[in-house]
């Protein structure tokens, strides 16, 4: 065997122990995706519903909401953000410009359905909502 292929060898076997020691991919959240659907807000009745959420660390997902309703003054979006999925799930979202609020639902195959609050968000207040994943 040459000095040549001995280094060849050599990064071979580097390359491979390399590879074999990276950690399993950690499969993407049933959640990760665009979510679109209805919005049933007390004040600003019916609206649609816009979530794009990322997979982030440590299980968390996030992403951004928007809403419009037919008045258009009551429209609104922000940062949502939920912990790891389970079929209960809980997200707090940010509103524009300020305001805050939480959601809750249930995750059934590519369905959620569940029910929110906002606190001091323009055109949002408590309801219902029904999203699909596209």
């Amino acid at each position: 065997m040459t000095v040549r292929q001995a280094f060849a060898a050599a990064g071979l076997i580097a390359a491979l122990t390399a590879a074999s020691c990276d950690s399993p991919t950690t499969p993407a959240s049933p959640l990760v995706g665009i979510w679109t659907g209805t919005m049933n807000d007390a004040r600003s009745g019916a609206g649609t519903l816009r979530l794009r959420l990322e997979s982030g660390q440590a299980g968390i997902v996030s992403g951004t909401w928007s809403v419009t309703f037919p008045e258009r003054g009551n429209n609104n979006s922000g940062e949502i953000s939920s912990s790891a999925p389970a079929s209960n799930l809980a997200f707090t979202f940010g509103c524009t410009p300020s305001g805050s609020g939480g959601m809750v639902g249930t995750l059934a195959g590519n369905r959620i359905t569940g029910t929110y609050f906002a606190l001091s968000c323009t055109g949002v207040t408590s309801g219902s909502m029904d999203l699909t994943k596209q």
